[in-house]
């Protein structure tokens, strides 16, 4: 692999990459194990850990310093020949190559954990609106719980039987604000919480009301809704 062909396989497939077996000995480089929780813009930047840069193999961690390299083969040779005066020469512009290379990759570390941090920023922003709406919500149930007027026996009971879900969900979804233990924002937590309010609306034939106006159980980052069928054939 040249660097390119490597970063874009990795981008582009993560999961085969992490199959990859290591040129030297055909066996498992033990990719999966080390980075299947890892971003691909990380992994791209820990590429010394596991491929070659003069000969462009991907090799497991016993001949990541021992495995056929005709590049470095070639180059002891050519050192054999070579007169002091270019040797040293040669040694100063690898070690320049080295000291831009090095610096080039703390920039590309620099910017993936300023991009890790404006993600982490973002879902905890998101994180915060859906607790809030839950919390909402879960108010909502409660009071309609506590005050039956103008409710059925039967849609109290069912009102009843939401509030502990609801509450659940609310819980759930603030200590993932709160305390997150993964990179998911909302999850079925959040569409199950979305079907209980419907519900509770519909039982109750009222709405949530916010200094905004209605509770919109859409947010900013949900893909646009899909026309309805009848709005399609009229178009």
């Amino acid at each position: 692999f040249t660097k390119e062909d490597l970063c874009e396989f990795i981008e582009k497939d993560k999961k085969t990459f992490l199959k990859t077996k290591c040129a030297e000995c055909g066996g498992s480089c033990g990719l999966a194990k080390k980075y299947k929780e890892t971003m691909s813009i990380i992994i791209k930047n820990m590429l010394d850990n596991f491929w070659c840069k003069d000969c462009g193999r991907v090799v497991c961690d016993s001949h990541r310093y021992q495995h056929t390299c005709e590049r470095l083969d070639a180059m002891k040779e050519k050192n054999a020949k070579i007169t002091k005066e270019a040797l040293l020469l040669q040694l100063k512009e690898e070690e320049a190559r080295k000291e831009a290379a090095e610096a080039a990759a703390k920039a590309e570390r620099m910017r993936a954990a300023e991009i890790l941090e404006q993600e982490k920023s973002q879902r905890k922003a998101k994180r915060k609106i859906l607790a809030s709406k839950a919390r909402q919500v879960e108010s909502f149930i409660q009071q309609r719980s506590r005050d039956a007027t103008g409710l059925s026996q039967a849609k109290h009971n069912q009102l009843l039987d939401l509030y502990p879900k609801v509450s659940r969900i609310s819980l759930s979804l603030y200590n993932q604000f709160e305390h997150p233990d993964s990179t998911e924002v909302g999850g079925q937590d959040w569409e199950d919480l979305k079907e209980y309010y419907a519900k509770a609306r519909e039982l109750t034939g009222m709405i949530i009301m916010t200094e905004e106006g209605p509770l919109d159980m859409r947010n900013p980052w949900d893909p646009p809704e899909e026309p309805a069928a009848e709005d399609t054939q009229m178009g």
